[in-house]
C-alpha cells in the first residue's frame, strides 16, 4: 500500500457514528468519500420533512455566497439567484414520503468530458464511464420521540475510476471543512423554520 492509499484510507470514511440510510445504501452501496451531519429538531416528522423538501441552497446567504464563488457563470446569469446552482441541478434518485429524499449529481475534473443526460435514476445509479464522480446527497428525517426528530444529511462520493479518485482526494481535503459548515447551516436553517412553524401552530390552537 503506497502513501496515497494510506491517506485515502484515513480520509475517505470518517465520522460514521450516525445511523446510515438503508435506501442510500441501496443506491450507493460502494463509495469513496462520505460526510454526515445531524441535528435534533422540535417538530413532527411530516412537517419537518416538508420544510426539508422545500429547502433550497440559495435560501441561506452564506451558502449562496460560496456557490457564487464555485459557479461564477451561474452567478452572472442570476440577478435574482433563482438560476444559481441548486438542488434543481440534481436528479431525484429516491423519495420516501415523510422520511427521506436522495438526490444525485454527476461531476468531472476533465472539461473535455461531456456529461450525459440522466433520464432516470437507474441511468445515474448504473453510470460507470471513467473520468466522472457521482455525488449522492440524502436528507433524512427520523422520529425520536413525540414532537422531536433527528434531521440528518449525508453525502457520498463515488468515483468511476481510480484516476478520478486520486484527483478528488486533494479537492476533498480542501473543500471538506467548508462543505461541513454549509451542511450545518442548511440543517440549522431547516430547524429554525420548522420550529418557528411549530410554535406558531401551537400558539394558534
Amino acid at each position: 500500500m503506497n502513501i496515497t492509499d494510506r491517506i485515502m484510507n484515513v480520509l475517505i470514511r470518517r465520522g460514521e457514528t450516525l445511523t446510515t440510510s438503508s435506501d442510500l445504501d441501496q443506491v450507493s452501496p460502494e463509495y469513496d468519500f462520505k460526510e454526515q451531519h445531524a441535528i435534533k429538531v422540535r417538530s413532527d416528522q411530516n412537517s419537518l420533512f416538508k420544510v426539508a423538501l422545500a429547502f433550497r441552497l440559495r435560501d441561506d446567504p452564506l451558502i449562496r455566497f460560496f456557490l457564487s464563488l464555485r459557479f461564477p457563470a451561474r452567478r452572472l446569469k442570476a440577478s435574482d439567484a433563482t438560476n444559481m446552482f441548486d438542488f434543481e441541478d440534481f436528479i431525484v434518485l429516491r423519495e420516501i414520503p415523510s422520511k427521506e429524499i436522495i438526490r444525485g449529481l454527476l461531476g468531472t475534473f476533465d472539461s473535455s468530458n461531456t456529461s450525459p443526460v440522466m433520464r432516470s435514476p437507474s441511468d445515474f445509479i448504473h453510470f460507470t464511464r471513467p473520468g466522472f464522480y457521482k455525488v449522492f446527497v440524502s436528507i433524512m428525517v427520523t422520529s425520536i420521540t413525540k414532537g422531536e426528530c433527528l434531521l440528518t444529511t449525508e453525502t457520498r462520493i463515488e468515483c468511476t475510476d481510480r484516476k478520478t479518485k486520486r484527483l478528488f482526494l486533494p479537492y476533498w481535503i480542501c473543500i471538506r471543512w467548508v462543505s461541513g459548515i454549509l451542511r450545518l447551516r442548511m440543517l440549522n436553517h431547516i430547524k429554525k423554520i420548522s420550529e418557528q412553524d411549530g410554535d406558531i401552530n401551537i400558539s394558534a390552537r
